[in-house]
């Protein structure tokens, strides 16, 4: 057993410290991991799946139901429920909602509006705008940013294997 007698108390004083910055660093870890993730978060991921995989080009039953339009629903229903929404405005998002909208009436005044892009814009762009807001508006904590990263992550390595293995069968799911 060691004596403590001869060790300055300074040197006893940092291993102290350390001890307990130690503690402190496991216990902020358990508790940002008891933390629960918002469903907002999980459904703005449903959104990011959808949106990435496409599955209603190979299940007709999705397109069907507008389950699109149901997630779309369900999210913006969990974004008020949280009350975010007006704390989240910020000026770079309200110049993006000034952008949008200026190109939205750019998109109407138009005579192209047949064209293959423009047609392409109207039924596509919004999807991105609001999966714009769904971010800003839907993860709210950290947690939730572990877990929005993760499953981006996990969804785009499932859609990577399910091409892979369409490749392999002889399609291109790509």
């Amino acid at each position: 057993m060691k004596d403590f007698t001869d060790t300055p108390s300074s040197v006893r004083a940092g291993k102290n410290v350390t001890r307990v910055a130690k503690a402190s660093a496991a216990t902020a870890a358990q508790t940002s991991n008891a933390q629960p993730v918002s469903v907002s978060t999980w459904l703005v991921l449903a959104y990011v799946w959808l949106l990435t995989t496409t599955p209603q080009v190979r299940f007709g039953i999705i397109a069907d139901t507008h389950f699109e339009r149901i997630l779309v629903v369900l999210i913006v229903l969990s974004l008020l429920s949280g009350q975010r929404i007006v704390r989240s405005l910020n000026l770079a998002t309200v110049l993006l909602i000034c952008f949008f909208l200026w190109s939205l009436v750019g998109y109407l005044q138009s005579p192209y509006k047949d064209a293959v892009s423009a047609v392409w814009w109207i039924k596509n762009y919004w999807k991105l705008m609001l999966f714009y807001f769904f971010v800003v508006l839907g993860i709210r904590s950290v947690r939730d940013l572990e877990v929005f990263i993760i499953g981006v992550a996990v969804i785009s390595f499932g859609y990577q294997l399910l091409s892979w293995r369409d490749f392999l069968a002889g399609g291109s799911y790509v």
